[in-house]
């Protein structure tokens, strides 16, 4: 049975890191989206997440289609059609049997296929990811263009993927070494490339925790401030009201909020 300890997970590298690389890797989009391994048998389908927990009944438009496959074991990503996250969380965060069909309708998913794991009971984890994707193909080759919500995630070239992500604004690309096999944990054989902003805000107020302190601004944009400059932040907040923080983040979304903001260091002293 497919579990949370399941997933292969991803490395961090930066785009300097990338002429390092050793070996045969192409790359797929990263979506933004949620990771998700989905198990079919006997016309039974579980969806499991990262967190563990079985999200089927929310996206019934995929599950009616996963229901068609023979038994097997897929990994992929969900994402809403319009790419925009906060239009899966719409999706994901509703519960229901009514609501979510009427939110089907209104905000339709697809789940980006990347890798199989099993067909029926042959294990395929041990294979090269070049051959599993093989498989994968022959596996959905006489019925992927009559789904609307299942699709094949391509695998392209480093560069010119990365020159196409950037260009369309995607959340980055993960880098694959088509001749490792699925390992169930954090591997340097899967890496993901983030693109990542910056911009500054004015924190006006913390709460502290075992590891500095959460501050947030007038807005409630929250960030964790660690290490030796959070004395800084707290100073600058109880003597001067706020302090001016550089932070960097993934995406803003359409209500002005920062997708992954993360404390990037202290800019300079709020003038009150």
């Amino acid at each position: 049975m497919i579990n949370s300890k399941t997933f292969m997970l991803c490395n961090s590298i930066t785009e300097k890191e990338l002429p390092n690389l050793k070996g045969d890797f192409l790359a797929n989009i990263k979506y933004d989206g949620e990771r998700c391994i989905s198990m079919i048998k006997d016309n039974e389908v579980f969806m499991l997440n990262r967190r563990g927990k079985i999200i089927t009944q929310n996206f019934p438009e995929i599950e009616a289609e996963l229901k068609t496959l023979d038994n097997c074991i897929i990994d992929g990503e969900v994402i809403a059609e319009t790419e925009k996250f906060e239009d899966l969380q719409r999706r994901a965060l509703i519960k229901g049997k009514a609501e979510i069909e009427k939110r089907a309708k209104e905000i339709p998913c697809r789940y980006m296929v990347f890798d199989i794991l099993q067909i029926e009971n042959l294990d395929l984890t041990q294979k090269p990811l070049q051959e599993r994707i093989r498989e994968l193909c022959c596996f959905l080759d006489d019925k992927i263009l009559d789904f609307k919500h299942l699709f094949l995630a391509r695998y392209e070239d480093i560069d010119e993927l990365l020159d196409y992500a950037k260009a369309t604004e995607q959340e980055g690309i993960v880098i694959k070494n088509m001749n490792s096999p699925y390992e169930s944990r954090r591997s340097v054989n899967w890496l993901k490339l983030k693109f990542f902003q910056e911009t500054t805000i004015i924190v006006t107020k913390y709460t502290t925790n075992p590891a500095g302190i959460r501050c947030e601004t007038n807005d409630g944009i929250a960030i964790q401030v660690s290490g030796s400059q959070h004395k800084e932040v707290k100073q600058a907040i109880d003597e001067k009201g706020g302090c001016i923080v550089n932070i960097q983040y993934l995406t803003k979304t359409e209500a002005g909020k920062y997708r992954f903001p993360s404390f990037r260091g202290v800019a300079k002293e709020v003038e009150v």
